[in-house]
């Protein structure tokens, strides 16, 4: 701007410039081209450079009378209009007075009075010390409704180990909007009513005072301009260091964003000790009026807070209730616990949650609404493809726009997925029920119908991944999903029962999508009754989607304890597949009527039955059920004691599951492996594939088969208890424990019985009389019912320990009493590998010293390339090179020192040189190598000691000199 020079209290001569009075506050002058300009006071830059006297007086929280004898008496002088002779004040002059007349800075007023403890969020409070630490001094806390912000930064404020010397101030900005509400907040705050007018005032004001901290509350209603104000403030005010919590972040820069979740929860299935230290069960018996009698349902606790999503608003809102009610009778009296408010005479911030969540949907446009109340159809997480397929918005506004702005607003949060950097939306339960109630009919059935198309189609897609090879990411999925699928189930059901042909054979289809995440929950009674529900009313459903419902519902049955009827089913099923013609359904039902006959004790009818279904497969039709029937070949084999052929079914059948990528076929295989080495006294050759079969069935996701498996790792461990193998009676008990609580809780009643009854044998061996009475009690109530007569003469055997315990020592009775048990047993030994083990734990220790080695030298090809035993065959190593390097390591050490051992460590490095793996990944496969060379022939020279692993030094060794391409093997 073209700068005009006027002097004050009179017009210059010859000025003809025009005077710019579009401002009350400001006088600019436009001069007229031409003119030469005159002498005055100084340069007028802006229109805001000078203030008319209404402005400064209000600026000052003065009078205009008061203003004019303070220019009368010299204390702020004023000059004169050119034109009018009205007095004008320098915005700087006015300010700068305005800051040396603020009253003397007062000390803060106190924190309002917290509760009486603080529980948990030590992770947050530590974000929020850091940011400040690294720099930041604006700081948001963003979160939910209810989710803890306030109590979050006045506890961050109570613990500082230093309190700024300025103070810490608190301003609630509830319902400010706009930058001069919010000036006139921050000054009120401050004490400051003399500066009332000016932001730069108030700046000039706090940057006379001392560092302070300043936590402001609630600050999501401020608009662009007031947030803008705010970052300024903080900019401008070096002293000054912002904690503001807020729905979400102001967007301004230098912000420091930290994002409070909810309070951890208890995970599913966790002990009643593991719940009660969870932070939002401790926040409810910190509230609670009778917590020490709460303490002892903790899983109604678990219930409780998972139900209020842990959200520290609604457990102090619902904890008066508990003590009077039952956390079971809260839920059930409240419903949605969006209502549960004090009871009368207490009050809080909040009413109830509802209160809380109904100020952020009243803050959102109608398209975010909407997408909101769409969002509310996904019981469970959902990805962002599920999101574009379901919401629909206005025309021309993305979904992903919208979930981007409700994002914003803390009302969807971000979840990580199945896969490593997979990211899943949610709400929470009570933002989810909040929404749903207000989603308009016509959209409801519009956005349903979009779900259950979604979630079928992907759904059948992986289902079909899983029975065709055992796809783990599949499984993954689907078990991800399964809430979502459920949803889309219940109400494919409901538009069934209205007459709706296709809904019904939609819900069949969508229920067979839950037969994997299902099944390897042990929610098998769930899976029943959606079939109930589904089969009879899908008369429309094609012949092979119904054999496939009849060969899921026998296998649930079976699973269930009703072993007559899941033989029953099973058996039509696949006489309606043969009058069909269908291979590949006769396959897989044969697979299963298999293995439902191997649990009736009916083993050749089993073999048979597989056998049977391995020649419908001859084409490779299903090479994933090809594998799994020669596994279970492998079962029923082993159990009758054909344990040669039973490892070679089983090896098969783990060579196709590894070839597929089935890890949780691979895992029974390796259970059966290890079954097979633990009956022939190899125990650490057993212990290697339990370990092995836990990774599996972890990687797949079946808690039913990883607690089987920690079962039967529980009576390897048990054995070697017996054998006085140190530490192994506690790692029995662990793994008896783990496993046990798993099978009660899914209701395996044959698997849970047996398992119980091998319990009350070591209680009984190693423990104390009441708990193997018990464990034997709960055993026979298991199993009187399930048609298993081999499972029961294992208990029969079992119990023998607690007659071993009661007797005294040298009691003939005794004797008698275990023969009697042994002769009743006698017909399930050859057919029953579980009443093998039970007789090997009555029998008591035996001895597991390998066997001697034959008489003469053994002998050793160049490099290790072969060995063979005196007077055996030839055993070749030329294709194994770790298994090779690792043989050549034991014979090198073995000729240099004999009797000393040579270490897991020095073993991975000649076995797999230059390779970078995880220690515990080396280990695996050091102890693996050793397996196989003691498979290989090597049992009874290999030997293992605490310090590592050796070749036995009594036996004599010697190397073979021969010329290359002339040794055996090479």
């Amino acid at each position: 701007m073209s700068r005009v020079f006027v002097r004050p209290g009179r017009r210059a001569p010859g000025f003809t410039g025009v005077p710019d009075l579009s401002s009350d506050r400001a006088l600019v002058f436009r001069p007229v081209l031409g003119l030469a300009p005159c002498y005055t006071w100084g340069m007028v830059q802006s229109r805001d450079d000078l203030l008319m006297i209404k402005s400064a007086a209000e600026l000052l929280g003065i009078s205009e009378v008061t203003l004019r004898r303070w220019d009368q008496t010299g204390k702020l002088r004023a000059y004169r209009h050119p034109v009018n002779g009205y007095r004008l004040y320098r915005r700087s002059d006015v300010e700068a007075l305005a800051g040396e007349s603020a009253p003397e800075a007062q000390p803060p007023p106190p924190l309002a009075a917290g509760v009486a403890s603080f529980i948990g969020r030590a992770g947050a409070l530590a974000e929020v010390e850091q940011a400040f630490v690294r720099g930041a001094r604006l700081v948001t806390v963003v979160g939910p409704p209810g989710v803890g912000k306030t109590r979050l930064a006045m506890r961050h404020a109570e613990r500082l180990a230093a309190p700024p010397p300025g103070g810490t101030w608190f301003c609630d900005a509830t319902g400010v909007r706009r930058e001069q509400t919010l000036r006139a907040a921050l000054v009120g705050t401050f004490g400051l009513v003399a500066a009332a007018a000016s932001t730069e005032v108030l700046v000039a004001a706090l940057a006379r005072r001392r560092p302070l901290l300043l936590l402001l509350d609630n600050a999501e209603d401020l608009d662009a301009d007031a947030r803008r104000a705010l970052s300024k403030l903080c900019v401008r005010v070096p002293q000054l260091h912002l904690l503001v919590t807020s729905r979400e972040p102001l967007g301004v820069g230098g912000e420091a964003l930290i994002e409070l979740p909810p309070l951890e929860l208890p995970a599913e299935g966790a002990s009643g000790e593991a719940v009660l230290e969870t932070e939002a069960v401790a926040l409810m018996l910190a509230r609670a009026r009778s917590a020490r009698a709460l303490a002892r349902h903790p899983g109604e606790l678990a219930a409780l807070v998972r139900a209020l999503d842990g959200l520290p608003l609604a457990i102090e809102l619902a904890a008066p209730h508990v003590g009077v009610l039952s956390p079971a009778e809260v839920l059930a009296r409240f419903g949605p616990l969006l209502d549960v408010a004090p009871p009368g005479g207490l009050r809080s911030r909040h009413e109830s949650l509802r209160a809380a969540i109904d100020a952020s949907w009243r803050m959102l446009d109608d398209p975010s609404r909407s997408a909101l109340a769409q969002c509310s159809l996904f019981a469970s997480g959902f990805t962002l493809d599920a999101a574009e397929q379901v919401i629909a918005g206005p025309p021309g506004t993305a979904p992903l726009t919208l979930l981007r702005g409700l994002r914003d607003r803390s009302l969807i949060t971000i979840q990580p997925g199945a896969d490593p950097g997979e990211e899943r939306l949610s709400l929470l339960e009570s933002i989810r029920v909040f929404a749903h109630e207000r989603l308009d009919p016509p959209v409801r059935a519009a956005a349903g119908e979009r779900h259950t198309r979604y979630y079928l189609t992907r759904a059948e897609g992986w289902a079909g991944a899983v029975r065709s090879r055992g796809d783990v990411t599949a499984r993954r999925r689907l078990m991800q999903e399964q809430v979502n699928l459920q949803v889309a189930c219940a109400r494919e059901l409901a538009r069934a029962r209205t007459g709706d042909p296709a809904a019904a054979v939609d819900a069949l289809r969508l229920a067979l999508c839950l037969d994997a995440p299902l099944s390897q929950q042990g929610r098998f009674a769930e899976l029943l009754a959606l079939l109930d529900a589904a089969e009879p009313l899908a008369v429309a459903a094609p012949e092979p989607l119904r054999i496939q419902a009849s060969l899921v519902r026998g296998e649930a049955l079976g699973w269930t304890g009703q072993l007559t009827l899941s033989l029953e089913v099973l058996e039509r099923a696949v006489t309606r597949a043969a009058a069909r013609g269908d291979a590949a359904l006769g396959g897989e039902g044969r697979a299963y009527l298999a293995l439902r006959l191997h649990q009736a004790s009916r083993l050749e009818e089993a073999v048979s039955a597989g056998e049977h279904s391995l020649r419908l497969h001859a084409g490779g039709s299903s090479r994933r059920t090809e594998g799994s029937t020669r596994i279970m070949l492998g079962i029923a084999r082993g159990n009758l004691g054909q344990n040669e052929a039973a490892r070679a079914d089983t090896e098969a059948g783990r060579r196709i599951a590894a070839e597929l990528g089935d890890r949780w076929s691979e895992g029974i295989a390796l259970a059966k492996l290890a079954h097979l080495d633990q009956e022939a006294g190899r125990f650490e050759e057993a212990r290697f594939y339990y370990e092995a079969c836990l990774r599996c069935m972890r990687e797949a996701g079946d808690v039913v088969f990883e607690a089987l498996c920690q079962c039967y790792f529980a009576t390897l461990a048990h054995e070697e208890a017996l054998a006085d193998i140190e530490g192994t009676a506690d790692e029995a008990r662990r793994a008896y424990e783990r496993g046990l609580m798993i099978l009660d809780a899914v209701r395996l009643p044959y698997y849970e019985g047996l398992f119980r009854g091998f319990f009350g044998a070591f209680e009984a061996t190693f423990g104390a009389t009441e708990r193997a009475l018990e464990a034997f009690d709960r055993a026979s109530v298991r199993l009187d019912h399930v048609g298993q007569p081999a499972y029961l003469a294992a208990l029969d055997l079992l119990r023998g320990a607690l007659d071993r315990r009661r007797a005294v020592p040298g009691d003939p009775e005794l004797a008698r009493s275990l023969a009697a048990r042994i002769q009743r047993t006698e017909p399930f030994v050859g057919r029953s590998m579980h009443v093998r083990t039970a007789l090997r734990m009555l029998a008591g220790p035996r001895d597991r010293s390998p066997a001697p080695a034959a008489a003469g030298a053994w002998t050793v090809g160049p490099e290790a390339r072969w060995f063979a035993a005196p007077g055996g065959p030839v055993v070749s190593l030329g294709r194994r090179g770790p298994v090779r390097r690792v043989f050549m390591e034991l014979v090198t050490r073995r000729l240099a020192a004999p009797g000393a051992a040579t270490t897991a460590d020095a073993l991975i490095e000649v076995g797999w040189p230059g390779e970078k793996v995880m220690y515990e990944a080396g280990l695996r496969r050091a102890r693996m190598a050793i397996v196989e060379l003691r498979s290989l022939g090597l049992r009874a020279l290999l030997l293992t000691r605490d310090d590592g692993y050796l070749l036995d030094p009594a036996v004599p060794l010697a190397l073979a000199e021969c010329a290359a391409g002339q040794c055996p093997g090479g």
